[in-house]
């Protein structure tokens, strides 16, 4: 049998390292269900420079974070000499700030007939969710579906209707929100239940999708996406990829995205711990993520100001790039 490479993308600020724990933990247990040919690659990045957490005011020294990383990794060494582990320093010479870069360096470096995988840290996912992407990668090539392919699970219900072409059958009535009080913990009995019968694929007539979210990509089509250095190391990389993707199906482009039904994700915020401490640094994009760490981690940057200073330049760039695909057909 042909192998199948799928690349794992993911990065890791300090306050997030118990969650990437939980996904070491998670692949792990994964790596049963899948076949000989089914070969991962993780490219993992964890950022502890200064530039982003104030160690003079955290209780905790970077070395802790880099000592616990570096202590997790060689749990990930399985079935592939191609694995990245990064530590993002001060002295660093590779300038990965981010999960745009590290998203941005998968890209550039994968083979065009391999898939893409983006994750968050804070997703959960059931253990047969990596061979449920990979057995529906090989059922889409063996029936002759051509052209740009995105394949994501399904969810729960999220914050707008916009989001309820990926929600599960079962979650449609649920209120919106339903993602912040959701029990991750029933997803690995919910997929249990489903699993005496075929996982299926239905097609979508747009593209949805979050970047995160166990999305898988062929890696043609994020290289013809092309993601400029200029977009920056955080924030606008999916939603960069979420525009064009639906400017290239309504020009006509071979694209299509594919839902796992019964196949579901989620991310963790029902029980996440609330810190004692508030942390003027900490926004609410970050503050899910850091769980008790807030109250010993001190960041320097708030997500949401780092998109503010970028947007303009994501206007103009996602501008430029549709142009140029109007142009091209």
């Amino acid at each position: 049998m042909d192998k199948k490479w799928l690349h794992v993308a993911l990065n890791v600020m300090p306050w997030e390292i118990d969650k990437f724990e939980l996904l070491v933990h998670k692949f792990n247990s994964s790596k049963y269900y899948l076949k000989p040919n089914h070969r991962i690659t993780f490219t993992v990045s964890m950022n502890v420079s200064s530039e982003y957490t104030d160690w003079e005011q955290s209780k905790l020294p970077k070395e802790f974070f880099i000592d616990k990383f570096n202590s997790l990794t060689p749990k990930l060494e399985w079935w592939s000499e191609k694995n990245f582990f990064y530590v993002e320093d001060d002295d660093s010479l590779l300038g990965i700030k981010g999960c745009s870069d590290i998203r941005r360096k998968v890209v550039e470096e994968a083979d065009s007939e391999d898939y893409i995988l983006w994750l968050d840290p804070d997703i959960y996912f059931s253990d047969i969710a990596l061979a449920c992407v990979f057995n529906s990668i090989e059922a889409l090539e063996d029936n002759k579906q051509q052209g740009f392919k995105i394949i994501t699970p399904e969810i729960v219900r999220y914050w707008d209707e916009s989001w309820d072409c990926l929600v599960n059958e079962q979650f449609k009535n649920n209120e919106l929100g339903q993602l912040y009080n959701f029990d991750v913990y029933e997803i690995d009995n919910f997929v249990f239940k489903r699993s005496n019968k075929d996982f299926g694929l239905r097609m979508l007539p747009n593209i949805k999708f979050g970047g995160g979210l166990f999305t898988t990509y062929s890696a043609e089509l994020l290289k013809f996406i092309e993601f400029p250095s200029e977009l920056g190391a955080y924030g606008f990389e999916d939603a960069y990829a979420l525009h064009v993707c639906n400017a290239m199906k309504q020009l006509g482009y071979n694209i299509n995205q594919y839902v796992l039904t019964d196949v579901l994700v989620a991310e963790d915020k029902k029980f996440l711990f609330k810190a004692t401490a508030d942390n003027d640094s900490c926004d609410d994009r970050i503050q899910p993520y850091g769980l008790v760490y807030n109250d010993y981690v001190t960041p320097k940057q708030k997500t949401d100001d780092m998109r503010k200073n970028n947007q303009e330049m994501f206007n103009n760039i996602l501008r430029q790039r549709i142009e140029r695909l109007q142009n091209e057909r």
